[in-house]
């Protein structure tokens, strides 16, 4: 039985293997010109989450991969615990919302079917200070033929996700499931797609709820050759300080913090490569010091 860390070692490890195209007998022959001795089977388990590397040597073989697999250092090392410093993401503070929604649109399996290429997101900060809008523009890969998509929205702590309209470009809308703030969509592609296929889908949620944020944050589980936030805000009432942070864990402390400027059209922007897994986070302040309240974003899109 595949251990918790293991799985997300087991999706990262098939994630950048489907991204460099490599078999594993190519993989296992790269490993041994760098004087590492793993089995073709033993990386067959790996990828499959049936075992997990634990000893120093599998440790070794493992940052030796993530070099094979030309990944960012620590991508795959990461997901396996260690150093404790590097814990897998929390999604929430408390995951039983999320993982309702999931089991409902079996969102978990459909999220597995598609590897993210790039990742835009949008957002739009109303002059009360609310997220009313929410675009993601997807490019993703599907590594399991698959004919259906699924993501999850989170909404400000206390908000009604029954208030939350989703719609989308390149499917439409199937199951959809309710839990706290948290909304589960299921949507259904225009096409079948074969393994190794590309495909573009964007999606939107209309947040009615109109509770006040001063932050939005993008889950990432890492891979996307492109990741991108943009931010939005109204002009009769533009935030004095904004900045992007970014975090291992929901509540965890700020790994990095950059001051953002506001462009000519009232909106500042992040993008990232190679992105690793962590959130991905903007937070703003109105001078008239009204604090709102937090708010968890997340484009699982696929993995997200």
């Amino acid at each position: 039985m595949s251990e918790p860390d293991g799985i997300a070692f087991a999706q990262a490890l098939r994630h950048a293997l489907t991204e460099r195209d490599l078999t594993l007998d190519r993989v296992q022959a790269r490993l041994a010109e760098r004087g590492i001795s793993v089995g073709r089977s033993t990386l067959s388990f790996w990828q499959n989450g049936h075992r997990t590397p634990r000893g120093a040597a599998s440790l070794r073989a493992v940052a030796a991969l993530e070099e094979v697999l030309e990944v960012s250092p620590g991508l795959l090392t990461d997901t396996l615990g260690r150093p404790p410093s590097q814990l897998p993401v929390v999604m929430s503070e408390d995951a039983e919302p999320m993982q309702t929604v999931l089991q409902a649109i079996n969102g978990e399996r459909l999220m597995d079917n598609v590897r993210m290429r790039q990742a835009i997101t949008r957002l739009w900060v109303t002059e009360q200070g609310c997220i009313e809008r929410v675009e993601t523009q997807l490019v993703l890969r599907v590594v399991h033929p698959t004919n259906r998509f699924a993501f999850v929205a989170v909404g400000e702590p206390g908000a009604d996700a029954r208030l939350v309209s989703p719609s989308v470009e390149g499917g439409r809308i199937g199951r959809v499931a309710a839990h706290a703030e948290m909304l589960g969509v299921e949507i259904l592609l225009e096409q079948d797609h074969r393994r190794g296929d590309l495909f573009l889908l964007r999606y939107a949620v209309q947040d009615a709820n109109r509770v006040p944020a001063t932050q939005f944050v993008k889950f990432s589980v890492g891979g996307a050759s492109l990741n991108g936030l943009i931010v939005s805000f109204n002009e009769q009432r533009l935030p004095v300080q904004v900045e992007h942070f970014q975090r291992a864990e929901a509540t965890g402390s700020d790994l990095m913090v950059v001051p953002l400027s506001l462009n000519a059209g009232h909106r500042v922007s992040v993008l990232r490569e190679r992105d690793r897994r962590g959130m991905m986070c903007v937070r703003w302040r109105f001078a008239d010091g009204d604090d709102g309240s937090q708010r968890d974003g997340s484009q699982r899109g696929g993995i997200e």
